[in-house]
């Protein structure tokens, strides 16, 4: 009887073993094709305040963060440009000018296609609220917040 209880228990085991085996490639491939697969910015969306911008992304995965540069810009502006790798831009160039008093443009672009670089570039003469910039990536939406209420509180309280 113990004997076959320890059959049993080695049968139990190999196949546990087996099923692990197998679970964990399923799992390696998966994640080996989400890491391949490059997302695709759908369209963009701005709030009626000017304080949000919201993309919609077709992706598994969040966008990675964005290499970030400061340029100068027309007018003594300045422009803050965010490229995220590996992303690609469905639409043509969009400019918006988002109904926010420090934030004079933001243009959305494909920058390059090989590899596929997407671009947000952001025009202010205000340098200094390029910094209070946020981009909050989730799964299927990149969330770019321009302005937080502190700062439209002290706006309409300054004006």
């Amino acid at each position: 009887m113990l004997a076959g209880i320890r059959c049993i228990a080695s049968i139990t085991l190999t196949l546990l073993l087996f099923l692990s085996a197998q679970y964990a490639s399923v799992s390696a491939r998966e994640l080996q094709q989400t890491k391949n697969e490059i997302p695709k910015i759908l369209s963009a969306l701005e709030d009626s305040s000017g304080n949000f911008l919201i993309l919609n992304i077709n992706s598994k995965m969040p966008l990675s963060a964005p290499g970030i540069q400061y340029l100068p810009g027309p007018d003594g502006q300045t422009i803050m440009v965010a490229d995220f790798q590996n992303a690609i831009w469905l639409n043509p160039s969009q400019l918006i000018r988002p109904a926010n008093e420090s934030i004079k443009s933001v243009r959305l672009g494909q920058f390059q296609t090989n590899p596929p670089i997407f671009r947000i570039s952001i025009a202010t003469s205000n340098p200094s609220i390029l910094r209070k910039i946020e981009f909050r990536a989730k799964t299927n939406s990149l969330v770019i917040k321009l302005r937080d209420k502190s700062d439209s509180i002290s706006a309409r309280r300054d004006g």
